[in-house]
């Protein structure tokens, strides 16, 4: 019966389980996990499209991981740390114009560039 219900689970929301496997298996705690369902534009809470800005503002999430650039500077205004984890696509690059890499490199007083899960974990011990 059990494993019943965690194979139609899985039909539905494959995406979330792994990732909640992936988090547990690399122990990284976590109160609650969503799943970001709509766009990065819209919200509509009473159809259950919840986005990233809408949920951290809801829920007054006070330090948010994201890897896209623009993203983390929109969640800067809502979250009191948004750690932005870097790849080659969110950093400075010699082909990009002059005016990208400048805002790449001035980056907000609470977004902090990280390269590892265990950088952030080390971070907020150190605030607590």
């Amino acid at each position: 019966m059990k494993s019943n219900w965690l194979v139609e689970k899985f039909k539905e929301e494959p995406l979330k389980l792994i990732t909640i496997k992936w988090l547990r298996d690399n122990k990284i705690p976590f109160k609650k996990f969503v799943l970001e369902k709509g766009n990065d534009h819209s919200s509509d809470p009473r159809c259950g499209i919840n986005n990233r800005f809408y949920v951290s503002q809801r829920n007054k999430i006070r330090f948010f991981v994201e890897d896209d650039y623009e993203k983390a500077i929109k969640l800067s205004y809502i979250c009191d740390i948004v750690y932005l984890i870097s790849h080659p696509y969110n950093e400075q690059n010699d082909s990009l114009p002059d005016e990208i890499n400048i805002l790449r490199r001035n980056l907000p007083s609470n977004i902090i560039r990280v390269k590892t899960w265990d950088e952030i974990y080390q971070h907020i011990r150190r605030l607590s």
